[in-house]
């Protein structure tokens, strides 16, 4: 598939909220159960080194009541909880995306996406007890890219016969 969309992160775990917030912005109409369907919890089955993978919830994301009805205390701390972290579904449902992210893990989740339009161009290993961050762009398809074209050389066209012509 073409790419659509970039992200480009800069720590694991912040690029993997990019993908998912990604995925929502080229498919805004997506239910809580379409996006389960499109990021199934297989693609995250544990986190690396088993950290409490056996009483935590599993997955690339969990619903914010899920993750609320949770231990404070080290399990929500799994998640990107903040304000600004958790995305909506387009159904109201809240999610948080799981922040423990390692490279395993990352990288089956960037080559699952790759099917959506979605690519990955850079990640970098954050710095301890620094919030990373990502970026998220829009890529311009081939056709429209290709209409640009032809309607800027119209354009051109049309102010080169008002330049010879129009006086």
């Amino acid at each position: 598939m073409q790419p659509k969309i970039k992200v480009r992160g800069k720590a694991m775990n912040r690029t993997a909220l990019g993908i998912v917030n990604a995925y929502i912005q080229l498919h805004p109409s997506s239910t809580l159960a379409q996006l389960k369907t499109a990021f199934p919890d297989s693609l995250y089955d544990e986190v690396e080194g088993g950290f409490f993978n056996t009483i935590r919830p599993i997955g690339v994301f969990q619903t914010k009541a899920i993750v609320d009805g949770l231990p404070a205390k080290n399990l929500q701390q799994c998640h990107f909880m903040k304000d600004d972290e958790i995305l909506k579904t387009s159904d109201g449902t809240q999610i948080c995306v799981t922040s423990s992210w390692g490279k395993n893990a990352l990288d089956r989740l960037i080559k699952h996406v790759a099917q959506f339009g979605i690519i990955v161009e850079e990640v970098k290993e954050g710095e301890s007890f620094k919030r990373g961050e990502y970026e998220i762009t829009k890529l311009i398809e081939r056709n429209n890219l290709i209409s640009l074209y032809i309607i800027g050389g119209i354009i051109f066209l049309l102010i080169l016969l008002f330049l010879f012509f129009g006086r």
